[in-house]
């Protein structure tokens, strides 16, 4: 927790306003009364990310900035402190081995070794300024405006921040190690700057650089590192406050900022944050207090809310024939604010009226812009004028559908590009407005007139007869089974013409009763039309395949017609394979087709007389897998 100290130096100088005074030490953090040394430990250790790990020590210079971030240097490390858990955020690694910081009141942030170097607070990037005349001994300080620093060997230097190496000595302080470097204020417009040597504090006399002694730390706390939290205030003897002009918000809410530093706060609803949301007109006022100086203010900021424009709702004006002039702002729908402005293809008369003449002003889009108070956005409404012609209404036509047929829109079958928006008549309502939907299955057939245009342009009307033609009603025979190889006979009527698929097994393919042969169970289906509408059919021929396996025993090759084959007799299968062997073993015939058979025949020539041995595998039609072996005699 940040301790806030007001302090007095008895005897020397008189303390005016709250200001905190940090040091570092080693690597702890501390806050000081300079008026009796006294100290409080605000960190004990500051751990800093290395990339490879964490470490901590030394804490060389720190440095407050006027966005209430505390920065500093350990080692090569450019660091963000956070005072409230007493960790580190490190912002770059550096190679120029400052060991000294501060900021100005603008934000800008310095370091000095051998060279003056401006920080980015963000990046932690070091840019080099210039070399210095000396090197730091460890501390800078802003003081009326002009930048100071500790050099190593005592001596105080004024540091030229546009030209470093211009920078003047002005004396030495003496021996010791110089490194804490401070502004304190006496009162409302003065201060004093304060250095410590080692764990003593002095006040320094810039006129003379000379040294007065006011108290000495611990002898174990040595100043490595001074900064004032304080440093940015306008003012130490008030407690600044602004509200802000008076303002107008237009919808929702808006936000009222009375942040300022250590404050306690008072509004006027009641709540007592830094901020409130208002989301209504009114005056409000907030009342601040500082704890430590006691010091109050009040301010005080008056809140309008702006009034949304309403230009009202876009329009279409179709004007036919000869009209005279007329506002445009009494045909937008949604009661339009008056006191707007039209903008458009001619310029109105009758100002926020919007008056148009059709003989003197163009067709065309006219906008109204209406402006809203207090910041509020315009609105626009578009008015578009169009010089309308004579409504048409398409060119006659008929319709055929098919009682099965889906919903039709009777507008799309129009011919000649037909004007939308108008309305049917005739014997069944149509849904879907001026589409026209018809629904075979609920709509009357018969004469729709579809009607276009207004009383004052005219009305024009087209014809669509509409047919319902029935479908076809198909009688098919009933599906069957045949044995494989078999032949079905289909048959179909109800239609004036058919067609069947598939027809790579039928006697033909457009009669109404054709044979078929598949060699597999098949589904046909039949489309028969009449009068254009067509309806369909299936019939399954189911295959039936035999059960019987026949193989010979013996078979005589001798060309005489008979018996001069052999091979496996059987429509059982799906899928088989077949082999023969010799006595020895040796395959002499293969097939995979149980329609070929063995010519008794090994490589061409006559196999010899004796005892063949055979092998079946197959798989049935039923899916059971079969496996047959035995003997068969050839016969010469």
């Amino acid at each position: 927790m940040k301790l806030i100290l007001t302090v007095i130096f008895l005897g020397i100088w008189n303390w005016s306003g709250a200001q905190d005074y940090y040091i570092s030490s080693g690597g702890k953090i501390l806050t000081i009364d300079p008026t009796t040394c006294t100290e409080t430990v605000v960190c004990n250790n500051i751990p800093v990310n290395t990339g490879g790990g964490t470490t901590s020590g030394n804490i060389g210079d720190i440095a407050f900035h006027p966005n209430g971030n505390l920065y500093g240097l350990m080692s090569n490390y450019f660091i963000s402190i956070d005072l409230t858990n007493c960790t580190s955020t490190t912002i770059s690694q550096h190679t120029t081995n400052s060991n000294a910081l501060v900021a100005d009141a603008s934000g800008n942030i310095y370091a000095a070794h051998d060279s003056l170097y401006s920080v980015d607070p963000v990046t932690g990037v070091f840019t080099a300024l210039g070399e210095l005349p000396c090197t730091s001994g460890g501390d800078l300080a802003f003081h009326g405006g002009n930048l100071y620093m500790t050099c190593m060997n005592g001596d105080l230097l004024e540091v030229n921040i546009s030209n470093p190496i211009a920078s003047v000595i002005l004396g030495n302080l003496g021996t010791g190690n110089w490194y804490g470097l401070w502004t304190a204020h006496t009162d409302c417009n003065n201060s004093v700057l304060l250095a410590a040597n080692q764990n003593d504090i002095y006040e320094l006399d810039l006129s003379t650089v000379g040294t007065t002694f006011q108290c000495a730390l611990g002898t174990w706390t040595w100043v490595e590192g001074a900064t004032m939290a304080g440093d940015f205030l306008a003012s130490d003897c008030g407690c600044p406050l602004d509200l802000g002009p008076d303002t107008t918000f237009c919808a929702g809410s808006i936000t009222l900022d009375a942040t300022g530093t250590n404050y306690t706060y008072q509004w006027s609803t009641g709540a007592m944050s830094p901020t409130i949301n208002v989301n209504s007109a009114g005056t409000y006022y907030v009342d601040i207090t500082e704890p430590v100086s006691g010091c109050t203010n009040t301010d005080t900021i008056v809140v309008t809310q702006g009034t949304s424009a309403n230009a009202g709702m876009d329009y279409v004006i179709n004007i036919c024939g000869t009209v005279g002039a007329f506002n445009l702002l009494d045909s937008i729908p949604g009661n339009p604010d008056a006191g707007g402005i039209w903008n458009g293809p001619s310029a109105l008369s009758g100002a926020d009226q919007g008056t148009f003449d059709p003989s003197a002003n163009a067709f065309g889009t006219y906008d109204y812009v209406v402006a809203g108070s207090g910041g509020c956005a315009v609105d626009t409404a578009s008015v578009t004028v169009s010089n309308n012609v004579s409504p048409f209404a398409g060119d006659d036509v008929v319709v055929n559908l098919c009682s099965e047929d889906l919903t039709l829109n009777l507008y799309a079958s129009i011919t000649n590009n037909p004007d939308a928006g108008g309305t049917w008549s005739g014997p069944s309502a149509l849904s879907n407005a001026y589409l026209g939907t018809f629904d075979p299955s609920s709509s009357a057939p018969g004469t729709y007139y579809y009607i276009v245009g207004s009383t004052s342009c005219g009305l024009d009307s087209t014809l669509v007869s509409v047919i319902v033609n029935m479908s076809p009603v198909l009688w098919v025979s009933n599906d069957t089974i045949i044995d494989s190889g078999g032949t079905a006979y289909l048959d179909a009527s109800g239609a004036d013409t058919y067609v069947w698929t598939p027809n790579s097994s039928l006697t033909c393919s457009n009669c109404a009763s054709p044979d078929a042969t598949p060699s597999e169970t098949t589904v046909y289906t039949v489309t028969g039309t009449s009068n254009g509408c067509s309806a369909s059919k299936t019939i399954t021929v189911t295959i039936k395949y035999g059960t019987e396996i026949f193989i010979p025993t013996a078979f005589s090759p001798n060309g005489d017609g008979l018996n001069d084959t052999y091979g496996v007799i059987s429509t059982a299968f799906k899928s088989a394979n077949f082999q023969v062997f010799d006595r020895w073993g040796k395959l002499v015939f293969e097939t995979n087709d149980l329609s070929q058979k063995w010519l008794g025949l090994i490589k061409g020539e006559p196999a010899m007389g004796g005892t063949y041995h055979y092998v079946l595998t197959g798989v049935l039609q039923t899916n059971e897998i079969v496996k047959m072996s035995g003997n068969v005699s050839l016969i010469r």
